[in-house]
């Protein structure tokens, strides 16, 4: 059965700085299982402490602190995208939040994936662009 993730409309980003934000705010709503349901406001003021002066959540401490936050039930983990480049990704059934480096501009971005299937040698899934 395929699920209702596509659905939930995206959520667009508040600032170049707040995609950590958005993903955060679109899973909740596609997760639900007595996670908060906060605005993506609500979710700035939660977590601003741990933001960088541009508004930004550095990757390291999101790991850290995400995982901590018993209301999330979220966990984490970091995986070289090259051992995946031909291989099934390490995704569930569920919405993974994927943050992932720009390698030629520098910089991080955020993405929520979704709808994984694989057939032979093509892979498809959908994603939440905020």
């Amino acid at each position: 059965m395929a699920s209702t993730y596509r659905t939930i409309p995206p959520v667009g980003q508040t600032d170049q700085f707040s995609c950590w934000a958005a993903c955060l705010t679109w899973w909740l709503k596609a997760v639900k299982d007595g996670r908060p349901t906060w605005s993506q406001m609500e979710i700035i003021a939660q977590y601003d402490k741990y933001c960088d002066e541009d508004g930004g959540f550095p990757p390291e401490k999101l790991l850290d602190v995400w995982p901590k936050d018993n209301r999330l039930k979220i966990s984490g983990g970091v995986f070289p995208t090259s051992a995946y480049r031909t291989g099934r990704l390490p995704l569930g059934d569920k919405p993974a939040i994927v943050g992932f480096n720009y390698p030629t501009i520098g910089g991080s971005h955020m993405n929520v994936l979704f709808d994984y299937s694989s057939q032979m040698n093509a892979r498809d899934l959908t994603a939440m662009e905020p």
